[in-house]
């Protein structure tokens, strides 16, 4: 369970950075909301229960949220970026 001053710094930090709109790396990445972020109260069994319902009652929703992991995904650098900067990082560290 989130304390009470967590939730209230965070909100505070996000209030003085009011252009910040999302915390999670993929919605980051793409600039919007591929996914919602239950965040503090938020994260609640009813909340997470309605959104689970939605992904599986919903094609739609499902089918957006599939089309922007999709651009995550591109946006990090497609298939095998994350092998190709531990090659990198692992070459750079033996020259040194």
């Amino acid at each position: 369970s989130t304390s009470a001053v967590t939730a209230f710094l965070a909100r505070r930090i996000f209030h003085i950075l009011d252009n910040i709109k999302y915390i999670s790396l993929g919605n980051l990445c793409i600039d919007k909301c591929a996914f919602r972020e239950l965040i503090q109260e938020e994260f609640t069994a009813d909340n997470v229960l309605n959104e689970v319902k939605r992904l599986v009652g919903d094609n739609d929703y499902r089918e957006q949220m599939l089309d922007d992991y999709a651009d995550i995904r591109q946006s990090l650098g497609g298939r095998g970026a994350s092998r190709a900067v531990a090659k990198a990082i692992i070459k750079e560290l033996n020259n040194q």
